[in-house]
């Protein structure tokens, strides 16, 4: 069976989510260097990379009142490109085969309910050994407040679009080493048993966020495990963490059922 790695590189470490439309390019320029080692240690292993939206979407999805609706989500849809744009230049500058998906293009939705995602295009990408892009976006689905897709969610319909041809392994990259504890510990293992157990004491995420933080990747990270390889939530300050996760090293937080 083929092996794919789909990399979710988190809004809050590639942007300054206190500061609307910031980004941190020290850090992007950090995991562009981590996604070249994993390509050239591992050709054999296909990629997909993935951003949060950090201070761009999630600034702009938090400014309701008074915007029309039709305009607010032009311009979070406008925002969270350019955050990408930004971002996958960082990719291409260390020579890797990036190649921007906009996820809008490929999903219909309406009232909140996905209709299609159309993965040939990402598919046919992954024929040609480049790698896909994507980010979170929204998708006008009728209503006036539209539909947010996170990463994480891409990510999900990704795996089951994608799961009887390849050995998925998922990673999700922020700030800190894993899932931390009461104490700022790194939680080594996380099972839902474990996540139920200690989810209160998760910290609500500094600056603009919409979609739920941590606490929202977790639970990405949960219902990816049961059909992945590995599932692990790591720091991606560490440029070799995703080459140690291909690796088979212990790295992060490992996500079990």
């Amino acid at each position: 069976m083929n092996k794919l790695a789909l990399i979710k590189v988190g809004g809050s470490l590639i942007t300054d989510k206190t500061k609307p439309l910031t980004t941190r390019e020290d850090m992007m320029r950090i995991v562009a260097q981590g996604v070249r080692k994993a390509h050239d240690q591992f050709p054999e292993t296909a990629l997909i990379v993935g951003n949060g939206a950090g201070s761009f979407g999630h600034y702009l999805a938090s400014q309701e009142a008074g915007a029309d609706p039709s305009e607010r989500i032009y311009a979070i849809h406008e925002s969270v490109v350019l955050l990408n744009k930004i971002f996958a230049q960082h990719l291409t500058d260390e020579g890797l085969p990036a190649v921007t998906i906009i996820p809008s293009d490929y999903i219909s939705a309406e009232r909140g309910t996905v209709r299609a995602f159309a993965t040939g295009e990402i598919e046919d990408i992954l024929s040609i050994n480049s790698i896909p892009v994507l980010f979170g976006d929204i998708v006008d689905d009728g209503t006036e407040r539209g539909m947010i897709f996170s990463t994480e969610t891409l990510f999900e319909m990704l795996m089951d679009a994608l799961r009887e041809e390849y050995e998925m392994t998922v990673m999700y990259l922020g700030e800190t080493e894993g899932v931390l504890d009461e104490s700022g510990s790194t939680v080594p293992v996380l099972s839902s048993l474990k996540w139920k157990e200690m989810g209160s004491t998760i910290k609500a995420p500094e600056g603009y966020d919409v979609t739920g933080g941590m606490t929202h990747k977790i639970e990405s990270a949960l219902k990816a495990a049961p059909y992945a390889k590995d599932v692990r939530i790591l720091s991606g300050k560490n440029v070799d963490a995703i080459a140690d996760v291909l690796a088979n090293k212990d790295a992060g937080t490992r996500i079990v059922v």
